[in-house]
């Protein structure tokens, strides 16, 4: 099956918290233990949307729940954009 748009973007969320950038800021704030849990979950999180992409035709509120994680998904990569070129 060919990764799906949301499975991708999360990914790419969860690939910029590795970023060196970000584990700087991590460590400044003192969240390196949940940024390695982020991290962590990455396998759980895409076997979680993978199944809900699978079963969202059936589903119009999983449809919904789906569009409003894409959208928090683009605002966290925006917010993660922006730390990476303050940092």
């Amino acid at each position: 099956m060919a990764e799906s748009l949301l499975i991708s973007i999360a990914q790419g969320v969860l690939g910029k918290i590795a970023s060196p950038a970000l584990q700087q800021t991590g460590a400044i704030y003192n969240v390196e233990n949940q940024i390695r849990e982020l991290k962590d979950k990455l396998p759980a999180i895409t076997a979680v949307l993978s199944d809900a992409e699978e079963k969202r035709a059936k589903n119009p509120r999983l449809q919904v729940w789906l569009g409003q994680l894409q959208d928090v998904l683009y605002d966290a990569e925006d917010v993660l954009d922006e730390i990476e070129c303050e940092a």
